[in-house]
């Protein structure tokens, strides 16, 4: 039972930054494969050489939908104010994310007789700069490898930073459009 404890906790550090594997991904059922997944996708916090969304933009959005579900106008952590550019910088990081690693993955899986699951875990790997594998790196294609390759350059330079390089300076609007509102949920 100590050994267990051990393993896990080592493995929960490790997948959301070293990638050692002390353990074959491969053997993991789908629903430990699925927590091996979130864990790669959040990572480790800022200034880190970790991969993935970082600590600190799970907790703003998470502070966010709590301050949304209490009815509060702002996030507030600790009595502090959470500006609105943090927040924006943060839902732009988790989209932008979704959104690649949906892409990639779905262009992946056609191009790949692997199941969903392994592909799924392949690109988040490499996205998130984790460096584990369910041991179908070496047998993918060219298409794939590619994909792969491309996920980890994006994933280290990170997509924030990435889409503000090309992004056009910020301007100052002297004015503000009327409020509207509108149903979201």
């Amino acid at each position: 039972t100590s050994e267990k404890i051990l393993l896990s906790l080592f493995q929960s550090v490790t997948t959301r930054t070293a990638g050692f594997n002390s353990v074959d991904f491969g053997a993991l059922t789908v629903g430990s494969t699925l927590i091996v997944i979130v864990l790669m996708s959040i990572g480790g916090s800022p200034a880190s050489t970790a991969g993935g969304i970082k600590t600190t933009t799970v907790y703003i959005l998470f502070a966010a939908m709590i301050a949304n579900i209490q009815g509060k106008q702002r996030v507030e952590i600790r009595n502090r104010t959470i500006p609105t550019s943090v927040i924006f910088k943060a839902i732009s990081s988790l989209f932008l994310a979704l959104m690649i690693l949906l892409i990639s993955t779905i262009v992946i899986s056609i191009y790949e007789p692997f199941s969903f699951i392994d592909l799924l875990f392949e690109q988040v790997s490499a996205f998130m700069t984790v460096g584990v594998s369910r041991g179908i790196t070496a047998q993918l294609g060219t298409t794939g490898k590619s994909i792969i390759i491309s996920s980890m350059f994006f994933g280290r330079v990170g997509l924030l930073t990435f889409a503000l390089a090309f992004a056009s300076k910020e301007t100052n609007q002297n004015y503000r459009y009327p409020d509207e509102e509108v149903m979201v949920a």
